[in-house]
């Protein structure tokens, strides 16, 4: 019987998470931002030229002021989005870390009788399952 896990903690290991957080923020903003910049720098370049003869100056500029304004506010709202995402992401890494750090503690106080047990989505199964076998011989071993 599989045994289930659920964490209701999202900051296990803050230092790590909020770091990992930042860089998915980092990124994903820095894209976000030149990506932005770039369609909106190229849409008043085209439109300006296409326009120029059409609308008077102070229109166009307040236009394109009101653009700039809601591409900002939907970066900010993104942002937020991608770090509630990013916590959730890196909770699958930390929620394993804090656990496997956890037993591998109770092994040095020497308690064998701590698994390793991860959640199915989290990350490190593989590390989790080769603690679990370092505990199976070392209880192996103490027996003999």
């Amino acid at each position: 019987m599989e045994r289930r896990i659920v964490r209701t903690r999202y900051f296990l290991a803050r230092g790590f998470q909020l770091r990992y957080a930042g860089i998915i923020l980092l990124v994903a903003f820095v894209t976000a931002v030149l990506s932005g910049l770039t369609v909106f720098r190229t849409t008043c370049n085209i439109l300006g030229e296409k326009l120029s003869q059409v609308y008077p100056q102070g229109l166009f500029v307040a236009i394109f002021n009101k653009v700039a304004l809601a591409l900002l506010k939907n970066m900010a709202v993104l942002a937020v989005l991608i770090f509630i995402f990013a916590i959730f992401i890196s909770h699958r890494i930390a929620g394993p870390i804090y656990r496997i750090k956890s037993v591998i503690r109770a092994i040095g106080e020497g308690n064998l009788d701590a698994p390793v047990y991860l959640r199915k989505n989290d990350e490190l199964h593989d590390l989790a399952e080769e603690i679990n076998k370092l505990q199976e011989s070392l209880k192996a071993r103490l027996q003999k």
